[in-house]
């Protein structure tokens, strides 16, 4: 029985100096939670001044970003009902840029896993250099033999592409409503399917092909062969006065 009580008087021991406490119920805190009204009580007023100045500095927070959107609208012209369209379309055009990319990284792997494992630095130092080389050569003539505008039909070879958001690049000056981007996003969302349509034939020489007749090769399909291929439809070219369709 003596044994009984003392296990008791050692677990009521137990709960009041070590349960308790680490619940947060210990006499203590308890009476620290009672006294933390009067304490609210006295720090009432403060507060409500401290809420008016914070309510009165997040006004004046908002009022720069909201006076920045006002004067993008404003530079929108008889666009600015379509300005969050605008926004949206560049916003999903760099988005799709990126995964056009990372299909680069695909190829690669794809290419290594069917070859010899003797080429694997081979081939993935030609995936590199074909977006490297892909986005200078297409920056210095393709783009803009890509989209000549006026020309014979055939061949018009374009200049390098200067400062594409000379009109403006928060505006429609670029492309209008049909396109709705900035002129350099039109830029790197072409420039990345040019440097990938030489991905596509790295793949189907791998092994057969000397690495730095490939590398001529790449920079002159992607500088010139491509761009006028691609100006015979969206240059307004022969094929585009012929009504084709380019559904790719």
């Amino acid at each position: 029985m003596k044994a009984i009580t003392h296990k008791l008087k050692q677990s009521l021991l137990i709960w009041l100096f070590v349960i308790l406490p680490l619940a947060g119920l210990s006499p203590t805190l308890m009476a620290d939670d009672e006294a933390a009204p009067p304490e609210a009580e006295t720090t009432e007023e403060p507060a409500s001044s401290d809420t008016e100045e914070a309510e009165s500095t997040d006004e004046e927070a908002e009022a720069g970003p909201v006076d920045d959107y006002q004067g993008l609208l404003d530079n929108q012209g008889d666009g600015a009902p379509a300005f969050d369209f605008f926004a949206t379309s560049m916003l999903w055009t760099v988005i799709a840029a990126a995964m056009v990319f990372i299909m680069h990284l695909g190829f690669s792997a794809l290419e290594v896993g069917l070859t010899r494992s003797k080429n694997t630095v081979n081939i993935l130092f030609k995936n590199a250099f074909i977006i490297a080389i892909g986005l200078i050569t297409y920056a210095i003539l393709g783009f803009n033999t890509h989209y000549p505008g006026d020309f014979n039909g055939w061949l018009s070879i374009g200049a390098p592409i200067g400062d594409l958001n000379a009109e403006g690049g928060d505006t429609w000056g670029y492309g209008g409503l049909g396109l709705a981007m900035t002129g350099y996003g039109d830029f790197i969302f072409q420039a990345m399917f040019a440097a990938t349509a030489a991905t596509i034939v790295s793949g189907a020489v791998a092994e057969r092909v000397k690495l730095s007749s490939f590398l001529i090769f790449a920079t002159l399909l992607v500088g010139i062969a491509y761009p006028i291929v691609g100006s015979w439809h969206w240059g307004g070219g022969v094929l585009a006065a012929m009504d084709f369709k380019d559904f790719a």
